[in-house]
């Protein structure tokens, strides 16, 4: 029968799209699954439907007394997982038949596997045959942990892991921007992370199709930067950074190199933060502009670090502070 594999679903409010997800699961060509579901305090019918797939399926699911987020929910039903593997799993997407059977099949002896997605809108009308070139993500196999302390290039949704990673995700660190970002991170420091190219879920896409088309001046592209690194300040995106990094970096299991490297990262936004001209911090993001801007061409690399050089003309300008939340930053 093979090892059980627990699926970890949060949900809030999914009720028009939660029966398709849960059939898609039920419907693995792979059958020794649980299905542990965390429900946040929805006030649809959500619940309703849970209750239906625990009398029909053995669902087992529990309701928040208080709304935690949709991060710490998903810690709470990772925490609840019992199996072997454990894979991730919103509420609002359709996952193929043999999602879980290829992707225990395809680990190649890493922590975790992720693919590549589908995507349908809400009407399940065809999209894109992948979110990695729709969005311009792209997934990388080498130096996976300086490229995730900038960004995350895995979608949870896609996640699969062995559940040995617990005992190092758990509990996530405070103020963490996302779930699937800090399982990820953990998994590139202990053995890496697979990808596996063929898109294995239906993914729903809520976002806003904008493109920008022609090319700018070299003027115009420092000015863009400018005004971009001017809105940071006043967000409070750089102080967001530096917290995030601070909370990690404690954590026990990182090596002396990658200990070094998130320092590295603290003393930039530090200096971007304090500095009237920033120059040790242009100077780290020069060395790390492949990692810090992964999909830019040098050109935009070196345009990144020239409106750091002017950060501390800029906060002069950035008088008035709006908080981002976490899933907003990142």
């Amino acid at each position: 029968m093979g090892p059980l594999v627990s699926v970890a679903l949060a949900t809030y409010n999914g009720g028009k799209y939660l029966r398709e997800q849960i059939d898609s699961i039920y419907n693995q060509t792979y059958k020794n699954i649980e299905v542990i579901a965390c429900d946040d305090g929805s006030n649809d019918d959500t619940e309703k439907i849970l209750q239906e797939y625990q009398k029909r399926f053995g669902l087992r699911y529990c309701r928040n007394e208080r709304n935690l987020g949709f991060v710490k929910n998903f810690e709470k039903a990772i925490a609840l997982c019992k199996g072997e593997y454990i894979a991730l799993c919103d509420q609002d997407d359709i996952w193929v038949p043999e999602k879980i059977e290829v992707l225990i099949h395809s680990l190649n002896g890493k922590k975790l596997i992720c693919s590549d997605l589908y995507l349908i809108n809400g009407s399940k009308e065809h999209i894109a045959n992948s979110l990695y070139q729709y969005t311009n993500l792209k997934f990388y196999s080498d130096k996976q942990f300086e490229r995730l302390v900038h960004s995350n290039f895995v979608v949870g949704c896609t996640v699969l892991f062995k559940s040995d990673l617990k005992k190092f995700i758990l509990p996530f660190p405070n103020g963490i921007p996302y779930h699937d970002w800090w399982i990820a991170f953990v998994a590139s420091t202990l053995g890496g992370i697979e990808f596996y190219e063929r898109p294995l879920v239906y993914y729903r896409y809520h976002g806003n199709n904008n493109s920008q088309t022609g090319k700018k001046s070299v003027v115009e592209s420092i000015m863009d930067k400018l005004v971009d690194v001017q809105k940071k300040m006043s967000s409070g995106y750089y102080e967001d950074k530096l917290r995030w990094l601070e909370n990690i970096s404690d954590w026990g299991y990182f090596t002396i190199e990658q200990k070094r490297y998130i320092q590295q990262m603290k003393i930039m936004y530090e200096h971007i933060l304090t500095k009237r001209m920033p120059v040790r911090a242009a100077i780290i993001a020069i060395k790390n502009r492949k990692f810090i801007l992964p999909r830019r061409g040098p050109f935009k690399q070196f345009i990144f670090t020239f409106g750091i050089l002017f950060a501390g003309i800029l906060r002069a300008f950035a008088k008035k502070k709006v908080h981002v939340t976490a899933s907003e930053a990142w």
